[in-house]
């Protein structure tokens, strides 16, 4: 039986997410732009996939071991109550990180200091992270 290829609803035939796809998925604060995870960058996917599993899951992503990722596309239990909890986990951080801004007025970096030591080299990252989260908090209340 041949399988069909369609292009890629993710990226919508790209190759790559950007900022357009990541907000019509409604996964602003959970993915960033680059290479599709849903597709692996080649802009097609075969209709089987898109059947077997949902688009917009936010535990696909780049930063997956190719053994995870596979796993995630083959619908495996335990990758699936990974993810799940990724999620539950991204949203608990999400959560605080507004908490402690809108709540209790702290700033970007006293924020990090709940989640990072002193010289993590992904402190930059970090920072950028939760400036998003407090942006998107306040841009959805205007």
């Amino acid at each position: 039986m041949e399988t069909s290829f369609v292009e890629c609803p993710r990226c919508l035939g790209k190759g790559h997410v950007d900022h357009e796809d990541i907000k019509r998925h409604k996964q602003e604060l959970r993915w960033l732009p680059g290479t599709c995870a849903y597709c692996n960058g080649t802009g097609k996917v075969s209709k089987d996939l898109i059947d077997s599993v949902d688009v917009d899951k936010t535990y696909l992503t780049n930063d997956l071991s190719e053994e995870e990722k596979e796993k995630v596309l083959n619908n495996d239990l335990d990758a699936t109550m990974r993810g799940i909890e990724k999620e539950i986990q991204s949203q608990q951080i999400i959560d605080h990180i507004k908490d402690l801004h809108f709540n209790h007025e702290l700033n970007v970096d006293q924020i990090s200091t709940f989640f990072t030591y002193e010289n993590d080299e992904n402190k930059e990252k970090l920072f950028d992270f939760i400036q998003r989260v407090i942006d998107s908090e306040s841009n959805s209340n205007l």
